[in-house]
């Protein structure tokens, strides 16, 4: 009802990973909003308990609230390292809490009233804090000296048999879910009524074996917990460990410790699988090549190969996506081993592919087409090897090939591979891109934006994101290619992938040529050309080096510095010389630069253009030559009025340069009219 009365428009989710990015802006804009009134300490206790949510929370807020006055304290068991925390501790403060000395324990006595007992309190615990409370607290509660259990362990279970057999009882089962809990899963466990618990868990808040936290229970420390859960004898152990494994039925790495716990190894490797899965879905890539880990980790204890084997394809993929290129093949040969040896030949299929596509992303082209090849021909294919297939052929220009593997896959495919579907959609909308088919791509790949979102597919979003900015810069839409890649950059940044950077900054760099915003297109060309040096990625740094220089070179031209045009693209032209992923066009793109300040001919533009189908190329080579009717009937063709209004005839480049300009905000029409390349060039001629 709110909502109606004051018009607030319905939230619209987005994937796991923008949704949580959004939830730590909001955190963010709460906490700067809440320090301009007074500094503020946030405190994160027991962080050996978090997830890499929570740890990706503290990496955003010290690097965004460096200039907040808030001041972030986290306390972490002394033994545990976990992932992620290096990078935080190398930014803090770090105060490592060890024994206490003897003088502390005299003062920690002396503030319970405890003061004679000091002595005694030290010889027991020799400085071990926890100890010295446990112990101090025994003593308060009136329990003799003669009579105080010799260890910590002896001090927890005489507070918990205190407490009463109903305590005891339901704190026993407590200490397998955690250090919290909540009463629905209890009651699962001890097969009892919710309202018979509340009795027995109340006296344990009483007796400060529990505190109450919202929904939860949680135990006061992590020694009374162990102790429970060390003490409890082992056939109620693995009961209780089985039984809490029914509850995680929609929590699989929950389910599947406990499994593990109760001697379920097979069942367990699976759950790790689908834990991994589930983590991979979500971005979460260092949780998911964890969870994978465990999965072969325990598959091979169990001895079920084909799980272990799918184990480390996942794994082998996270490593992809973490650019691990060597240990990811080495985890999808492993993978096609096993399959050979039971004979599974989906699984053999499924390992080559990702041989295939490991060696794509690392841009090893003969291991590449070598895998797309045997993986297509296997008889246990899956569809999205047609999508490996067509995305090489695309690679050599061969749009015939690469548009039949595209469109059998997604004929082949089933209705749940959504993730496959966006793959090959994303590189169906790319392909069209790169045949000047603007239209098609935006269509295509508008769809596959949103199918990414809401299945969480990074790679194909990522794909998709680029090509649709670059079909609808091609296609005269400024403003929307604005909006894809400042997307894309804006995703590259949250999850740290370097290796896309250059060619963003590039394609937006193009963007605000055309937009009249040349500073910032040159420092965008800059920036691409120190981002593509920094990344060693084989022959996509090459590639994505070429196509800054590129960048640099019409800015030079554009700025009316063609000799320094010449001096950049002769070092493009530099990089031609070995294999490229998408050669021709890097070629046709240095020859069309080239041949604007006459360090080529236009009639081999036209020639090359030709040769590789390129309307666009073709439409920029004729109007070089003079021939602005014939180039605009080709321009037509391709629904492009950005190429109208460059290579026809005065008043149809006219008609077209308005066309333009009424696609764009107001804020951008002044510096497209008087600024821009299209502009320039018709002021220079």
């Amino acid at each position: 009802e709110l909502r109606d009365v004051v018009n607030i428009p319905s939230y619209q989710r987005a994937s796991a990973d923008l949704e949580h990015r959004r939830a730590l802006q909001a955190v963010e804009h709460v906490l700067v909003q809440l320090a301009k009134r007074r500094p503020l300490v946030m405190i994160f206790d027991d962080l050996q308990h978090a997830g890499s949510s929570t740890i990706d929370a503290l990496h955003w807020l010290q690097h965004e609230l460096g200039a907040v006055p808030l001041l972030l304290v986290a306390t972490l068991a002394v033994d545990y390292r976990g992932d992620g925390l290096a990078e935080l501790e190398a930014r803090s403060r770090v105060v490592e809490l060890g024994p206490v000395s003897r003088g502390s324990v005299e003062a920690l006595a002396e503030a319970e009233g405890l003061a004679d007992q000091a002595e005694f309190v030290w010889e027991l615990t020799e400085g071990h804090l926890l100890f010295v409370t446990e112990v101090l607290r025994a003593l308060k509660r009136g329990v003799p000296r003669d009579s105080l259990p010799d260890s910590l362990r002896s001090v927890v279970l005489e507070s918990v048999r205190r407490a009463g057999t109903a305590v005891e009882s339901v704190l026993r089962v407590a200490a397998f879910v955690g250090m919290s809990f909540d009463i629905p899963t209890i009651a699962h466990v001890v097969n009892k009524p919710e309202a018979e618990l509340l009795v027995p868990l109340q006296a344990a808040v009483g007796a400060s074996l529990l505190n109450a936290r919202e929904q939860d229970f949680v135990f006061c420390n992590r020694v009374i917990r162990e102790v429970l859960y060390e003490t409890t004898i082992g056939p109620i152990r693995q009961n209780h460990h089985r039984r809490l494994a029914d509850v995680y039925l929609d929590r699989p790495e929950n389910r599947a410790w406990h499994l593990s716990k109760a001697g379920e190894v097979e069942a367990s490797a699976v759950a790790w699988l689908e834990a991994g899965r589930l983590a991979d879905r979500a971005f979460s890539n260092a949780d998911a090549e964890r969870l994978f880990s465990e999965a072969i980790e325990m598959a091979r204890t169990a001895e079920t190969v084909s799980v272990e084997a799918s184990a480390l394809i996942g794994r082998g993929t996270v490593r992809e996506e973490l650019g691990r290129y060597a240990e990811a093949s080495q985890d999808h040969v492993a993978a096609e081993r096993l399959g050979l040896s039971i004979g599974d030949s989906k699984l053999q299929a499924q390992a080559v592919e990702r041989q295939g596509w490991t060696a794509y992303y690392e841009r090893d082209v003969a291991v590449a087409i070598a895998r797309a090849e045997q993986a297509t021909s296997m008889s246990g294919v899956h569809p999205s090897a047609w999508v490996l297939l067509g995305r090489i052929r695309h690679w050599d220009g061969d749009f015939e090939s690469a548009s039949e593997a595209y469109k059998r896959a997604l004929s082949e495919l089933d209705d749940g591979d959504a993730e496959i579907r966006a793959s090959a959609l994303s590189c169906l909308g790319a392909l069209f891109a790169h045949s000047d088919r603007y239209a098609e791509a935006i269509e295509t790949l508008d769809e596959t934006v949103a199918l990414c979102h809401e299945i969480g597919a990074f790679r194909p979003l990522l794909r998709s994101l680029f090509f649709q900015g670059l079909a609808r810069a091609n296609s005269g839409d400024l403003s929307g290619a604005l909006t894809a890649l400042e997307t894309k950059k804006t995703l590259l940044h949250r999850n740290d992938v370097p290796f896309y950077r250059a060619r963003t900054n590039t394609c937006l760099a193009w963007v605000w040529r055309e937009l009249g915003d040349l500073d910032r297109a040159n420092a965008l060309s800059e920036q691409a050309l120190d981002e593509s040096r920094e990344v060693d990625e084989g022959e996509l740094q090459v590639e994505q080096e070429l196509h800054a220089l590129c960048s640099l070179a019409e800015c030079r031209m554009v700025g009316g510095d063609p000799d320094g045009a010449v001096e950049l693209l002769e070092d493009a032209r530099g990089l031609l010389s070995g294999w490229l992923p998408f050669h021709w066009r890097a070629e046709l793109r240095v020859v069309e630069l080239a041949s604007r300040v006459g360090a080529d001919s236009a009639e081999r533009l036209l020639v090359d253009a030709r040769d590789r189908g390129s309307a666009k190329y073709e439409a920029l080579a004729l109007h070089l030559l003079g021939h602005s009717h014939e180039a605009s009937k080709i321009a037509l063709k391709t629904g492009s009025m950005l190429l109208m209004a460059e290579v026809a005839p005065p008043a149809d480049a006219l008609k077209a340069t308005d066309r333009l300009v009424t696609r764009l905000p107001r804020q951008l029409r002044h510096g497209f009219l008087t600024n821009g390349r299209l502009a320039r060039s018709a002021s220079s001629r």
